[in-house]
């Protein structure tokens, strides 16, 4: 079980990886970008009676595996998996030993994990009964779970694909991609589609390219190149339809049509290095911060581009820390912190600012800003552990929390029910709840 907490104090791949996933979550902005949905999120009112209710420490520096906003999050160390339930408040160490790789599937419904003596077991949540799949040849380097749990990808260092079906427990078919896209080539990643009707392929360098593969027409294959890149491909990003690719690569990305064989590109640059990128949800646009490595300008903006022409459609300007800007879901608006510790809301279409909000502590800047996933919170969380709340149909403050040392340095909402979760640098994980939920 997680400790009981009742004072204000507060908590794949590496502590940035799993940030970086964390900054992968679904956000939705203010008034304008709320959205009909399910999801269990806090109301006003009970944000206004949040008190944190268990801590427990996952580590500093393990691989840790979980989904933005998800119940579950998962340590890999020792080659032992330990699975924290946020929601229900307990810690189970998984029963199988010598794990090397763990990944959880969409629906938080599976988990998969390899072995050092190359199975794989396959377990349900939350029971976590499992079943074992028969070794491998190669060592395996990633798990990947289709959104409805019936197929789980393996990749081997072998540069071989299997095929399994999770419920009778087969193997459907393997993929030989040794000579793909060529012998002395790394594949980066193995990819499934939202829809889960296609699975892709990808390397990076030295020749970015994408091989797309139909899950119902197993031998339905198509590949895709890119340009050269005078930097090294850092990482190409699917749109949610799969019909576009962004192939980030330093100060510049391209986008590749996959949805046909022209293999049309469009050249997107900006004068300094450009990361966290992202498509919008109906994929005609794509925005990206500046983080000032190659010029050294540390001119911070995000910028904003149009997917069918290519072109920049506006900059807006953010403080120097990039966690601290949002971007609506729906892409109408986007929220930044400024230097003087104010937060910006711009609309998106047209550049214009729509609203500042104030915070009483000037002097601590703002590092972390995400909305709720029904739009109807902002919250914002300070370097002194400050975090505030809006309701974002009037922007009133709702509440002020003064979170002690060690303060956190990032927050999330969850998904599966109404309540947060901070994190601290010393690897403190703490739930917040309302009093009375």
């Amino acid at each position: 079980m997680l400790n009981s907490f009742n004072t204000h104090k507060l908590t794949t791949t590496f502590q940035t990886i799993y940030t970086a996933i964390l900054l992968l979550a679904i956000s939705v902005l203010l008034h304008g970008c709320n959205q009909s949905s399910q999801k269990a999120s806090l109301s006003p009112d009970q944000t206004r009676a949040l008190i944190p209710i268990a801590t427990t420490n996952i580590g500093q520096s393990y691989s840790r595996t979980s989904l933005p906003g998800g119940q579950y999050n998962i340590t890999l160390a020792s080659e032992q998996v330990t699975l924290t339930d946020t929601q229900n408040q307990n810690v189970k160490i998984l029963p199988v030993p010598n794990t090397t790789f763990v990944a959880i599937s969409p629906s938080e419904k599976l988990i998969a994990t390899s072995h050092s003596n190359k199975t794989i077991s396959i377990y349900t949540l939350p029971e976590l009964n499992f079943i074992t799949l028969p070794p491998t040849t190669n060592v395996i380097t990633d798990l990947v779970i289709s959104p409805d749990d019936t197929l789980l990808i393996v990749y081997e260092d072998s540069k071989t694909v299997s095929l399994w079906d999770i419920k009778s427990a087969s193997l459907t078919a393997i993929y030989d991609l040794s000579a793909w896209p060529s012998v002395s080539q790394r594949i980066d990643s193995i990819q499934i589609s939202t829809q889960g009707d296609l699975w892709a392929s990808i390397s990076y360098n030295p020749t970015p390219a994408i091989r797309v593969c139909d899950l119902k027409q197993l031998q339905d294959c198509k590949s895709f190149t890119g340009k050269p890149t005078a930097r090294q491909v850092t990482d190409i990003i699917l749109n949610t339809t799969w019909t576009q690719a962004l192939i980030v690569s330093g100060a510049s990305a391209q986008l590749l049509n996959i949805d046909d064989s022209s293999g049309i590109t469009k050249l997107l640059t900006s004068e300094d290095n450009l990361e966290q990128w992202q498509y919008s949800p109906n994929g005609k646009l794509i925005s990206a911060q500046t983080s000032g490595s190659i010029n050294k300008l540390y001119t911070t903006t995000i910028n904003v581009w149009d997917t069918n022409t290519g072109e920049e459609t506006h900059v807006f300007m953010r403080s120097i820390y990039m966690n601290s800007t949002d971007i609506c879901p729906q892409w109408r608006s986007v929220a930044t912190s400024s230097d003087t510790g104010s937060i910006l809301i711009w609309d998106i279409n047209n550049g214009n600012q729509v609203e500042s909000l104030s915070v009483k502590d000037t002097n601590s800047d703002i590092i972390y800003i995400r909305y709720s996933p029904d739009g109807k919170l902002l919250a914002a969380l300070n370097a002194t552990g400050t975090l505030y709340f809006w309701d974002t149909s009037d922007y009133s403050l709702i509440r002020e929390i003064n979170i002690p040392a060690p303060h956190p340095y990032m927050f999330e909402f969850s998904d599966s029910t109404p309540s947060i979760t901070t994190l601290t640098n010393k690897g403190e994980l703490t739930i917040w709840r309302a009093a009375s939920s």
